[in-house]
């Protein structure tokens, strides 16, 4: 985890000029805090010394009502008339990140109230004379104590004086923010590269890398340094169709801070192509770390044996999977979760032995077999704890289903059984679904977590449409509509009412599901928290097979030919 002081750039932004602004440009001071000595008080009687600076811009009154400006960041402590001699002042307390107090006096108006929160540069008030006292200009002071708003010093010496109050040029001019690094982003599938400018300040304290989704608010800390030599960042892990916008501190040892100008970049969604082999790869799943599919290459005889391969995101490596199990050519059905990958297999392609679940372990790299039962075992899924779950026609015509813990010796145990079929199993956690035939001649949804009770979910959701869950939700498509439900709540929603087509699943809020639109199939991505939903804009040509998990995506697709050859596409979400 990342450790940031309990930093706030505002409260070091530095100071200037308050008016001109920025840089007090065209104004002149009259009455000064400066002079021979180099601080040369304005004497009045031998007794009353002049605390701050008058700002004035032409002569006479050519400056009344021109803008009077925050210094800096601060809070308003004192905004109203004080009449006689000084007129409106407005007292405004800083923490930049030594505390002092700026005041601006005679002013013609007021912009701000009592207490409010100020950004450097915020207009404050306008220049006036005092309601005709003197003539237009502003007075200004910045204090080194918390002095009442119509303070004046009197009976102090010179050196007394010091004790009280700065030198307003003088103390902005050491103070001035620092000029910030320029940075540069590049975008890469799910990361961005963000590089800055080393500070040309050897007064270096350390770079703070701040992130936003919007602009000028929300951003929050990433990264900090205090390496004068470390320009770059990979910013990884993010969500794609997004734009980012971010920024460097530099913080100096004075405790001045200069913040770059914000840079924003988009991370466009880019499809990658995984396999781009001219044999097809069909069937990916994934995990979010491995993605594992069917692969159609042909041997030396000429036949498809459909090994298994997979994908190791992180290293970007291609590789088989060994099922040469004695007898065992054909693996199909590919699933993964935590460190195992479960399929079916059976020794010929059309052959009367029955298929049997097997599993691949990532950890030891070897398969082995699950089932060895006179009937077919199907649809393998299994979640991250390396439970497998699958529908088991053992018993005959009707399928029931099983379960076994790989990481336990306890072996296969019937999970569902009964009359009627129960099958199409999926699994998040220790929750699984099935769909149910048991009553009549209706398809049910059930739920039931291991070790606990089933439950019937919703009636009725027809045989052919696919179901999924994940974490508080499922998902059933119907008459090529796409359901939801809560399952804490119970809240039932209608996600998209028509058009859906083949797989439907869901992964970390969000559902991913196919439509077939202008000639060609699209993937659409819906997110729950946020109703909102986008499309990834890539034509595909075949119904494709879909898996997400966190934010990667997986389908096949291939160009339009008389038989199909399918690669594996990744998408960063």
């Amino acid at each position: 985890m990342l450790l940031l002081p309990n930093i706030t750039f505002a409260s070091n932004a530095g100071f200037d000029y308050p008016a001109g602004k920025p840089d007090g440009d065209n104004y002149k001071r009259g009455e000064i805090f400066g002079g021979n000595d180099g601080w040369g008080y304005l004497e009045w009687n031998g007794t009353i010394w002049h605390p701050g600076e008058d700002w004035n811009r032409g002569s006479g009154e050519d400056d009344y009502g021109d803008p009077v400006y925050s210094i800096s960041d601060g809070t308003i402590i004192s905004a109203k008339d004080y009449g006689s001699g000084w007129g409106k002042i407005v007292l405004i307390k800083h923490d930049n990140p030594i505390t002092v107090w700026s005041q601006y006096a005679h002013l013609s108006e007021i912009n701000v109230n009592e207490g409010q929160l100020l950004k450097k540069g915020d207009c404050i008030g306008k220049i006036g004379n005092a309601d005709g006292r003197w003539a237009s200009h502003l007075h200004f002071e910045i204090r080194k104590n918390n002095l009442k708003a119509n303070y004046w010093p009197s009976g102090l010496d010179k050196e007394n004086i010091k004790d009280f109050y700065y030198s307003p040029t003088d103390f902005i001019d050491s103070h001035r923010p620092q000029k910030g690094s320029e940075i540069v982003l590049n975008s890469q599938s799910n990361s961005i590269n963000i590089s800055w400018a080393k500070s040309e300040d050897s007064d270096f304290n350390k770079y703070v890398l701040e992130r936003s989704l919007e602009s000028g608010a929300g951003f929050s800390p990433i990264f900090e340094t205090n390496d004068v030599n470390k320009l770059n960042y990979e910013d990884k892990n993010l969500l794609t169709g997004k734009n980012y916008y971010y920024r460097v501190i530099t913080y100096f040892n004075n405790g001045l801070t200069a913040e770059s100008e914000e840079k924003s970049i988009e991370l466009k969604r880019e499809v990658i192509n995984v396999t781009n082999d001219p044999e097809s790869q069909r069937y990916p799943t994934t995990n979010g770390k491995i993605i594992v599919w069917q692969d159609w290459k042909k041997n030396e005889n000429g036949n498809s044996p459909k090994k298994l391969f997979y994908y190791d995101i992180s290293d970007g490596e291609i590789k088989g999977v060994n099922i040469a199990i004695e007898g065992v050519s054909i693996a199909q059905e590919p699933q993964v979760g935590g460190d195992y990958a479960c399929y079916t297999a059976q020794d010929s392609h059309f052959s009367s032995t029955a298929t049997n679940i097997y599993c691949y372990s990532f950890i030891s790299n070897s398969p082995f077999l699950v089932t060895n039962a006179p009937k077919d075992q199907l649809s393998p899924v299994l979640n991250d704890s390396g439970i497998v779950v699958w529908s088991d026609m053992r018993n005959g015509k009707d399928s029931d289903i099983y379960y076994l813990d790989l990481n336990k010796s306890n072996g296969e145990i019937p999970f569902v059984t009964g009359t009627g079929s129960q099958y199409q199993p999926k699994i998040s956690e220790d929750n699984v679904i099935w769909k149910d035939t048991r009553i009549g001649n209706r398809t049910d949804l059930y739920l039931k977590e291991i070790g606990g009770a089933e439950e019937l979910i919703k009636t009725n959701i027809g045989s052919t449409g696919t179901i999924d869950i994940s974490e508080d939700y499922i998902i059933w498509e119907k008459d090529k509509k796409l359901y939801s439900i809560n399952i804490k709540t119970r809240e039932e929603k209608l996600i998209t009412d028509g058009g859906v087509s083949g797989a439907i699943r869901i992964d970390s809020g969000r559902i991913v599901y196919t439509k077939f639109e202008s000639g060609y199939y699209y993937i659409h991505i819906y997110d729950i928290s946020s109703s909102t939903e986008t499309i990834i804009d890539f034509p595909i040509y075949y119904l494709p097979r879909i898996d997400i998990s966190g934010n990667i995506l997986v389908f096949d697709s291939g160009e339009k030919t008389t038989v199909p050859k399918l690669d594996i596409y990744l998408v960063y979400l």
